[in-house]
């Protein structure tokens, strides 16, 4: 955070789920790790993927895709 950071209404959010992340991963509830850009779901519903890797990635989160 740099000096000019303001706790208003439109940062405030960011600044709790910062605080609860960050106090859950040093009670070990979370656990970070790299993904690569084939790993990441997210993937599935910001760019156009070739079928297989769509397929593998809509499986987790169970997404039906047509034939």
């Amino acid at each position: 955070m740099g000096s000019s950071y303001k706790d208003t209404k439109h940062t405030g959010h960011n600044m709790r789920r910062y605080h609860y992340v960050r106090n859950e991963i040093t009670a070990n509830h979370f656990i970070m790790s790299w993904l690569g850009t084939k790993l990441m779901i997210l993937g599935i519903d910001t760019k156009q993927l070739p079928g297989p890797q769509h397929e593998f990635l809509a499986e987790p989160i169970h997404i039906q895709v047509k034939d």
